[in-house]
């Protein structure tokens, strides 16, 4: 190997300079050459002229993309909506570790659904022709979570809604034969992709009622604005049945637009702005009203105690614990990050954690594996800290995950 000597200040920028020339060239010489010159091990000449007598050694590497391993119920999903921009990104990530296992380069506005314990990863996104403007193109999209390398592909009718994402915009029936997705124009809808034949079966009209809680292999729900849930059912060819049920909502009661909701055990958990807890059970076409509860007494209210965050609740199944983010906060806070977590019996609607977070957070999640983890993100520094769920113990963090993530996912089992 040839000795190198020290160089000037002025001759090291020099090098510098002439050392990226010769990379472009280099790579020039990569693309188009046939004699030989990009054989692992070779150095081309070009490299090795260089001011100075200093010689650049830069072999050519063999490149290797590894694969991820295969996903368990720790495995979550951090997804930056970067402000509204139009190319995002999604990160895969080993919860038990920490490790960084991978990422998706997405659109505008991506909703993810993770389906047979984050084995399958469907994406309903958004294109433009030219980049940020022009016709809208959206389409369904899969991911293979080992590669993250796209393994379909195809087109649904463009009116996706493109609003901050929420989770129940989108989801998947639950046998896993069809893609439900949220329309807003030309009329609000729901469409309906089969995704064994990988093609939009058809649009749904809908009244005036939001988010897709799948509750059977061809039902939905909706929540409803004036305070009712949708039942909407569907044959083969997409033709559909829908009534309202009674009234849930309170009108004095405002919902958080993202509950906590599981498609295997057909619950969801409604939040109002105030601290109080809606679960209802669905199967099928029937809607079942369990009792409200209380997240906090009348005396904690009065100090300002209350849920908030984007994604502020998530529920575990086995052990059939609500964890719920809260914070002291004024009126009308509720999207802002809190700093606390608490958990509840939802049998009972007792309080039987409380969980300080090491920095607060916008948005949570739970594993659903025996021994679950907490996973607290951070929107605005984009980093994901990762606690015990059951002692509330701080584990590790995870940093530099994006720009401005705000949503977190896991899978659920089967």
């Amino acid at each position: 190997m040839i000795p190198l000597r020290p160089l000037s200040p002025s001759l090291a920028r020099a090098s510098r300079r002439l050392f990226s020339g010769a990379a472009c060239a280099l790579a020039l010489l990569l693309v188009g050459s046939s004699s030989g010159l990009a054989q692992h091990g070779q150095i081309p000449e070009l490299l090795r002229q260089v001011e100075g007598g200093v010689a650049l050694a830069v072999p050519v590497d063999d490149v290797t993309v590894l694969q991820a391993p295969e996903p368990d119920l720790r495995r979550v999903y951090v997804y930056d909506t970067a402000a509204f921009d139009v190319v995002t990104k999604i990160y895969g990530i080993d919860g038990s570790t920490g490790r960084v296992l991978g990422q998706i380069d997405t659109g505008l506005l991506t909703n993810i659904v993770l389906w047979d314990s984050g084995r399958k990863i469907y994406l309903a996104e958004t294109w433009f022709k030219r980049f940020s403007q022009g016709p809208q193109d959206d389409f369904i999209r899969c991911q293979d979570p080992r590669t993250f390398s796209t393994t379909c592909d195809f087109d649904i009718p463009e009116g996706r809604f493109l609003v901050m994402t929420m989770p129940q915009m989108t989801d998947v029936t639950t046998d896993g034969r069809y893609l439900l997705y949220f329309q807003f124009a030309p009329e609000p809808g729901v469409g309906i992709v089969d995704l064994q034949q990988q093609r939009h079966l058809k649009t749904v009209p809908v009244p005036d009622c939001y988010l897709v809680f799948p509750s059977g292999p061809r039902s939905f729900f909706m929540l409803c604005r004036e305070g009712s849930l949708l039942s909407v059912s569907f044959d083969e060819r997409g033709e559909a049945t829908m009534r309202h049920t009674p009234i849930l909502r309170p009108a004095e009661k405002h919902f958080f637009d993202t509950p906590a909701f599981s498609r295997k055990a057909g619950k969801v958990f409604f939040l109002t702005y105030d601290g109080d807890v809606f679960p209802v059970d669905l199967v099928g076409t029937e809607a079942r009203f369990g009792k409200p509860f209380a997240l906090f007494s009348d005396a904690e209210k009065k100090e300002g105690w209350a849920p908030g965050g984007w994604l502020p609740a998530a529920w575990h199944r086995t052990s059939n614990r609500l964890y719920v983010l809260v914070d002291k906060r004024a009126p009308w806070t509720h999207a802002y990050p809190s700093g606390w977590v608490y958990v509840y019996d939802t049998t009972t609607g007792a309080r039987v954690q409380t969980i300080k977070l090491e920095h607060p957070a916008t948005s949570i999640a739970v594993s659903q594996d025996p021994e679950p983890l907490l996973y607290g993100l951070q929107a605005h520094g984009g980093t994901l800290e990762i606690y015990d769920a059951r002692t509330g113990a701080f584990r590790q963090r995870v940093t530099e995950l994006g720009r401005e993530p705000y949503i977190v996912l896991t899978p659920e089992e089967g």
